[in-house]
């Protein structure tokens, strides 16, 4: 990406889970990191309470930045912080409060029970950002929220 060491290649879905098959396909590729700033703005403005933005990517892919992006596209002017160690960060004082989890540290479920990250769902006007969407089988997440999924690769 422009201004930054690795470049990206974003591909998104978007999937209502409830008694929903259909998928909305969105996808960018750039290197750009103005341009990702954009479409993550533009695709912000389509996020309501109960939406799971599950991330996908290897290191450095950009998953963090991504976060950043949305996080002010939602009006919050906290700055972005990792939360690998705390495992959970929120960012209030938006249109819509992000609650911000990376499962990097997460080994398994259990690990996962410990860190009351399924609390978090009981926040019904949140987004939920999920870093490492991929420590948890997607089938796990409530039925009732909406799941997009944006996979990052490196470029």
């Amino acid at each position: 990406m422009t201004n930054s060491p690795a470049s990206s290649a974003i591909q998104a879905g978007v999937r209502n889970l409830p008694e929903s098959h259909g998928r909305i396909d969105l996808q960018l590729v750039t290197g750009d990191l103005v341009e990702l700033e954009r479409w993550v703005l533009a695709c912000s403005q389509n996020l309501q309470p109960q939406s799971i933005v599950a991330l996908y990517g290897d290191v450095g892919a950009g998953k963090t930045q991504l976060i950043s992006f949305l996080r002010r596209a939602l009006g919050s002017q906290e700055p972005t912080q990792s939360p690998s160690f705390a495992i959970h960060h929120t960012y209030c004082g938006g249109r819509l409060t992000l609650d911000h989890v990376d499962l990097y540290r997460i080994e398994n479920i259990d690990d996962l029970e410990s860190t009351g990250f399924w609390d978090l769902f009981a926040e019904h006007c949140h987004v939920i950002a999920v870093e490492w969407a991929d420590r948890i089988p997607r089938e796990l997440y409530p039925r009732d929220w909406e799941l997009w999924e944006i996979h990052l690769h490196r470029l």
